[in-house]
Order: C-alpha cells, then structure tokens, then sequence
C-alpha cells in the first residue's frame, strides 16, 4: 500500500513540475524514422523504417542558466521494421524483423534563439523483437527478447524537429543489433 501511494504522489508531482515550465515547453513527441540496422558480426544490409512515441517529464521546474531544462524521456512506444538484404542469398529469399519496445532516461533540453531548442537524450529499453526467415524450400520464424541502449539528439523549430539516434540491442537469444535512425517529428 506504502508503494502506491509512493508512486502516486510522484506521480503528481512530475505532472505538476511539468505543467509549471510553460506553454513553450513542449513534452509529447512522436518521431517517424529511417533505419539502417547491422546484424553484429554478420554481413548483410538493412534499411527500414520506426515510428516512436513519449514525453519528457521535466525533473526541476526552473531553468538552469536561463535556457537549459533536465528531464527524464519516456518512450512509451517504440516499432521498428527492418528489411534485410544478403548479399550472398538468392533473389527470392526474404529476412525482416519487427521490434517493439520502450525505453526511459534523461534528457537535456537547451532554448536557443525564439523557438528553436536542442534535445539530447540517453534512454535504457526493452524491446520484443521478431526475426522471419523465409526462401524457396523453408522459412523460420524467431522471437527475441533483449535490452536496448539509444542515444541522439534533435533540433526543433516551433513542434518540428529533426534528429539522429544510435541504438544497440542485446538480444538474450545472441541476436545483437546497432542501428540508426534519421527521423523527422512533432514536439507537442
């Protein structure tokens, strides 16, 4: 019982030192990427795409040096489909894998001149992920589970932005993966 009104209580009071920074804040975001993915040790290309979705709970209220804010990221949804070309394999084989996650860590949020703002972050997650396997004579179908590391940055103008992210995924099956994304979102 003691935990839940913990919890609670936090709750609350990270809404509240949110809701307290202003209008020009903006903490929901939603990135749409491109993805290269690199299976570790192997060789094969990939190209794909992701979609993600979060907030920034602001941790102090008040601004350090008049523009900086610290905050804690929460990626509440995280998917991503990666399409991968060997090119040792025959025409008509296929391999993809569709990952879903989430991911939470700190992040710096930076005012520049008017409504232009640098975001970087660092974000721990967990993320589900499906490898298919499929040609002519078999096809396979594998589930991973594993944990995930992001880092990157964005620049944003208004409720646009633009930024890079490099991830690396240890998957508990050996499934090791490092990718990155370019991507275009909505700050809001």
């Amino acid at each position: 019982m003691k935990k839940i009104a913990l919890l609670t209580v936090l709750a609350l009071f990270t809404f509240g030192m949110t809701d307290s920074c202003g209008q020009e804040f903006r903490p929901a975001y939603y990135n749409f990427s491109y993805s290269t993915q690199k299976i570790v040790d192997e060789d094969v290309r990939s190209y794909g795409c992701a979609f993600t979705m979060g907030r920034s709970y602001v941790v102090a209220p008040r601004r350090r040096a008049g523009t900086v804010r610290f905050a804690i990221d929460a990626t509440w949804l995280d998917l991503q489909y990666t399409r991968y070309v060997d090119p040792h394999a025959r025409h008509d084989d296929f391999m993809g894998s569709f990952e879903v996650g989430y991911g939470v860590g700190p992040s710096l949020h930076i005012d520049l001149e008017g409504s232009l703002s640098i975001h970087t972050y660092l974000h721990l997650g967990h993320s589900l992920s499906i490898l298919s396997l499929m040609s002519y004579d078999y096809g396979m179908v594998i589930p991973s589970f594993g944990t995930s590391v992001s880092a990157g940055g964005a620049l944003s103008w208004e409720v646009f932005s633009l930024g890079v992210e490099a991830r690396r995924l240890w998957s508990i099956f050996g499934l090791h993966t490092s990718d990155l994304r370019i991507y275009a979102g909505f700050r809001f």
